[in-house]
């Protein structure tokens, strides 16, 4: 986005638009397939570890890789079921592929009209609610993956219908990515295009924190009971919290993002924006691409 503020005819080149997507490939795509390749490879040749202790569940993910690995690279191996998927954790990286694919659609609609990008991530936003919603109350599906108890259906293939419909889905993932677009556009509107926001009150400031972390919580914690089989939930109430606990916490962040970007935010800047920060940030991806293993040793 910052490149067509500088340049409007940066879209009307065919290079740039095949280097955005190639440049994306390029960068996330080596160290994943060789982490796959190295996996396919390692752990028939394991004696002892997680080959000894998890025969089986190394079995089957050597055997969907050798089987599927190819989707990965693709970034379209969420579209498989989770039993069948190459490395279950995986479906992040293709819907963030994905939803990357898509972003110029906002984008540019943001930096033609912003009323109009901003209409498209608000129809987004609500397609997306309205989806979820949806499949929860049509599937019966729980709130989320990580419960329990069901007093109803079978918790395993009730979780893995969740995970097929909605967990590993670009559509009902994307709330969060269409919020982030719309707090970086509004930061390059103010810094970069000199757009003047006064500074808010300092009453305003404590109710937008106290905001953010209660939201924050309520989709923490809101769950407790829910998840461990004290609480009962509906169809109704199930529906609304797998819907409505994205825009909760995306709008917790959000909140986090711009009060740091605008100097809101005082010693949370400053812890944020440590220095410390930077080299752990640069081995994250990797550090995603091996945790599965970690928390199963």
């Amino acid at each position: 986005l910052q490149k067509v503020h500088k340049d409007p005819t940066y879209t009307r080149s065919g290079y740039n638009w095949i280097m955005y997507y190639v440049h994306r490939w390029l960068r996330l795509t080596p160290a994943y397939v060789f982490f796959i390749f190295f996996v396919i490879a390692w752990i028939p040749r394991m004696n002892g570890g997680l080959a000894r202790a998890r025969p089986q569940l190394m079995k089957r993910i050597v055997q969907k890789c050798e089987d599927n690995w190819w989707m990965n690279a693709l970034y379209i191996n969420n579209f498989k079921t989770s039993n069948e998927m190459c490395y279950g954790i995986s479906w992040f990286l293709s819907v963030d592929m994905q939803l990357y694919w898509t972003a110029p659609i906002f984008l540019l609609a943001l930096h033609y009209s912003w009323k109009s990008g901003l209409g498209a991530a608000v129809v987004g936003v609500i397609s997306s609610t309205a989806t979820i919603v949806f499949l929860t109350a049509h599937f019966d599906l729980p709130a989320m993956s990580y419960n329990t108890y069901m007093p109803h259906g079978n918790l395993d293939q009730l979780r893995l219908n969740y995970s097929n419909y909605i967990y590993n889905m670009p559509w009902t993932r994307c709330i969060p990515y269409l919020i982030g677009i719309l707090c970086g556009y509004l930061i390059i509107l103010v810094k970069k295009k000199n757009v003047e926001i006064r500074r808010p009150k300092k009453w305003h400031l404590v109710g937008g924190w106290l905001l953010a972390t209660l939201s924050a919580l309520i989709v923490v914690f809101g769950v407790y009971n829910y998840i461990r089989g004290a609480a009962t939930w509906g169809v109704g109430l199930r529906s609304a919290y797998a819907a409505f606990s994205r825009i909760g916490s995306s709008a917790a962040v959000a909140w986090v993002v711009l009060a740091c970007a605008f100097d809101w935010a005082g010693p949370v800047k400053t812890l944020l924006e440590h220095p410390l920060w930077q080299p752990l940030g640069r081995l994250s991806y990797c550090a995603y691409l091996v945790h599965f293993f970690v928390l199963l040793v």
